[in-house]
């Protein structure tokens, strides 16, 4: 459940620091915030098996679900050590598809159709013939949050609370369920915010990270909090 929430709720500013602190580990030091046209970053984390021979992917994605073709190729990433890595930033789910390319640059007959979700990484090994996705519960909710309605009222859904506006129809648990959720993922919404302002700061890399990291912290303490909500309701605890 802690997952969830925290996907949820929080995957906007996770997408901006967990950006920062990425390239802080890997040698960069230029920190990513959110850009100016409401888009986030999408980012692909894939491993290669060592019997797969590919040596590099072609990345392709669409608006239009299910009707994705080769004229919608936006990059060719290459697998250097066994890794291959693919971000973009986008505003709304896509449709997206992964196909290796053959020696002789002939495209392989098969390919991987999957939802690029905007703040959101993906952690997937390709084998010979299949493929894992690591964080596969935290994909599969989020294409469905996506697919079906907005995050707040899938969470509702999942735990069976009635969120229609009037609130008829509820009873006192459901309703101090509501509002709380409510009240908290306003704070992680001020905190987004704060951590958008961080990142656009003029400072050094090294304090941006520290103070991102302090709001992270917050961010943990607040998704602790809901986790225990949600645990008590489920038990009729309150």
């Amino acid at each position: 459940m802690k997952r969830i929430l925290f996907a949820i709720f929080a995957m906007v500013a996770i997408s901006l620091a967990t950006t920062n602190l990425y390239a802080q580990n890997n040698g960069g030091h230029q920190m990513t915030s959110s850009p100016k046209d409401g888009t986030y970053k999408f980012t692909i984390e894939g491993t290669v098996d060592l019997n797969v021979p590919d040596s590099c992917y072609n990345i392709y994605f669409t608006d239009v679900d299910g009707k994705i073709s080769d004229k919608d190729l936006v990059a060719s990433v290459k697998v250097k050590d066994k890794k291959f890595r693919y971000e973009t930033n986008i505003d709304i789910m896509k449709q997206g598809r992964i196909r290796a390319v053959m020696r002789g640059k002939e495209l392989s007959s098969v390919w991987i159709n999957l939802y690029f979700i905007p703040g959101f990484t993906v952690y997937m090994t390709i084998h010979n013939g299949y493929f894992d996705i690591h964080n596969e519960d935290q994909y599969k909710f989020m294409v469905a949050a996506w697919q079906n309605e907005a995050p707040l009222s899938a969470l509702m859904a999942r735990l069976g609370v009635n969120s229609s506006p009037s609130g008829k129809g509820k009873n006192p648990a459901s309703t101090h369920l509501d509002e709380t959720l409510k009240y908290y993922q306003q704070q992680i919404e001020d905190i987004k915010r704060q951590i958008d302002y961080v990142s656009k700061l003029i400072i050094s890399s090294d304090d941006q990270v520290k103070q991102i990291r302090k709001l992270l912290d917050r961010i943990e303490v607040i998704n602790q909090k809901m986790d225990t909500l949600v645990d008590n309701y489920a038990v009729g605890k309150f």
